[in-house]
């Protein structure tokens, strides 16, 4: 009995120790996310060994309130492999699942202490530094559409990450009110913002449209009309070829947005043959052909938008399991915000800045794929998942038992 109670004691002994390297191994992630997928999701893979190991120190992920509906949501996309019309498929595009850990990952490490203030840090530089990149690309280029940034992913990943990067630091920069803490955060955003713009892609413009709104009706309200003003008139001066791209977004006829409606018809046409199950978690290019019906349409291996795509792939079950967890992360920042809210002053500034940046990127994330799959790029997904942990963190938690 002595033995095992002191094993146990020499194993809470290395519990820092264990922290230690996975907020190390955290913060190399969030840096690299921005521009590396095989980098982060190598150091993604690194921190969930070294939380196993921690486990058993006494370390234990903190309850955010989405569990159950990631379960079951999780749970039905598992169940429904069985019935993909190819089960080999679905199964290798089920590693998707094993990026949303990540959530719960960086949600124990916003409690460390230092740890908020290094993760946007980090986030910033590797933001920033692929900002760069794009923009030289783009001025080194042919310049309008055809030139548009890629960045390191291609233009659409890298516009979505963009659009994700940006709304946090817009948080950050709203929300703190030490002029030093928020002096790095501007040229930051600006880089990040001309490379977004340099991407040309319109649901990132357009998510991150959204997202600022509402940190600006969240944070400082007085300024939602000037920003709302001032994207209207930032169109209307832009260079012909970005204001054409934008007004596109809402012209019928456009060539893109004709296709776009095209697929959803398809995928509906898949929905209804396979109500309950979907046709399964694959590329869709290996069964299109038997839903296609003649349209001028370039096939692709998605259906550009989240909802057409759960309900295409698992069913109208798998679709509202999805908006289930999908709305569950917003329902969880809003509690979390109001109960830092009614601390005022006393609220943890950081903590109340990772919250509003998780409810405008959930914003930003969900306008966005209305007309893209940005759910299943993982670049993208893994950023999101973060995150969503930072905002549901047990700093805000903390934050929340003590408005109580």
């Amino acid at each position: 009995m002595s033995e095992t109670a002191g094993l146990a004691g020499r194993l809470r002994a290395l519990r820092p120790r264990f922290e230690a390297a996975l907020d190390a191994v955290l913060l190399l992630g969030i840096f690299s996310m921005p521009f590396s997928i095989a980098v982060s999701q190598t150091a993604l893979a690194v921190a969930l060994v070294i939380a196993a190991l921690a486990l058993t120190a006494g370390w234990r992920p903190p309850r955010t309130g989405v569990e159950l509906p990631a379960a079951l949501f999780v749970g039905w996309a598992l169940l429904d492999i069985a019935f993909s019309q190819i089960p080999a498929e679905s199964l290798h595009h089920a590693k998707r699942f094993l990026l949303l850990p990540a959530l719960w990952l960086y949600a124990g490490a916003a409690v460390r202490p230092g740890m908020a203030r290094r993760l946007i840090a980090a986030l910033g530089l590797g933001a920033t530094g692929v900002a760069v990149v794009g923009i030289v690309q783009y001025l080194r280029g042919p310049g309008g559409l055809l030139g548009r940034a890629d960045l390191v992913q291609g233009y659409m990943t890298a516009g979505g990450l963009m659009m994700l990067c940006g709304l946090s630091l817009v948080a950050f920069l709203v929300r703190l009110k030490d002029w030093r803490a928020r002096l790095p955060l501007l040229p930051a955003l600006m880089t990040v913002l001309v490379a977004l713009v340099f991407t040309y892609t319109r649901n990132a413009w357009l998510g991150f449209g959204a997202g600022t709104l509402l940190l600006l009706l969240l944070q400082r309200p007085q300024a939602a009309p000037i920003f709302a003003v001032l994207a209207v008139l930032a169109v209307v001066v832009a260079p012909a070829s970005f204001r054409a791209r934008m007004l596109s977004s809402f012209n019928p006829e456009h060539r893109t947005n004709v296709q776009r409606v095209i697929m959803w018809k398809t995928g509906w046409r898949m929905l209804q043959d396979h109500p309950l199950t979907g046709v399964g978690d694959l590329d869709l290019k290996a069964i299109y052909s038997d839903y296609h019906r003649g349209e001028d349409v370039e096939i692709k291996g998605h259906l550009h938008s989240n909802l057409a795509m759960f309900a295409a792939i698992w069913g109208w079950p798998g679709l509202l399991l999805a908006l289930l967890f999908l709305v569950s992360l917003p329902w969880q920042l809003a509690r979390r915000w109001r109960a830092l809210r009614r601390l005022g002053e006393r609220a943890p500034p950081l903590a109340a800045a990772w919250t509003l940046a998780a409810l405008a990127v959930w914003l930003g994330f969900m306008v966005g794929g209305l007309f893209e799959w940005n759910f299943g790029d993982a670049e993208i997904a893994l950023l999101l998942w973060t995150l969503m942990g930072l905002g549901l963190g047990p700093a805000a938690a903390a934050a929340e038992e003590g408005a109580r």
